[in-house]
């Protein structure tokens, strides 16, 4: 018995209900992982960290000059406590161009207790940083050690970095 393809006419159907039954296929698995995670986390987020100071921190003083520390203050608060909070601090310019890129300039981890907090932040600025107009801008990542991760990303009002 010899199996005859199908005339031409039908093969653009056939590949069209085939496609359409994969992609039916993978939005009932993406389904089933999404109620999986649901079921086992609870319909709430998980979004331990928050406060004003995740908006814009605000900058002391506008002006630093390179070499020396930058001054923000901020508000960061918990719903929980003893929440693990991991973040990385990179100093961005914005202008003049040339734009270099991001430099990492600290990175570290603390303990968030319930509650809010106001602190007041000394950021080291590279003595070899060219003059012109910056912002800091945090990433942190508060973890619950069951595969709940909560990303925040904040930024400081921009500020002058002066030549030495």
């Amino acid at each position: 018995m010899t199996i005859q393809k199908p005339p031409r006419k039908f093969r653009k159907p056939l590949l069209f209900a085939a496609a359409a039954a994969h992609v039916l296929l993978v939005g009932i698995a993406a389904t089933v992982a999404i109620e999986t995670l649901v079921t086992q986390f609870g319909d709430e987020p998980y979004a331990p960290i928050y406060g004003s100071g995740y908006d814009a921190p605000q900058v002391a003083d506008n002006t630093v000059v390179a070499g020396q520390s930058i001054i923000s203050t901020a508000t960061k608060c918990s719903h929980e406590n003893a929440v693990g909070v991991t973040g990385t601090v990179t100093l961005i310019k914005l202008q003049p161009p040339p734009i270099p890129l991001p430099v990492i300039i600290l990175s570290g981890a603390r303990v968030a207790d319930k509650g809010c907090v106001t602190k007041t932040y000394s950021t080291p600025i590279p003595a070899d940083t060219q003059p012109g107009t910056y912002e800091l801008v945090g990433a942190e990542q508060a973890t619950d050690g069951k595969g709940r991760i909560q990303q925040i990303v904040w930024h400081t009002e921009r500020f002058e970095v002066l030549a030495p």
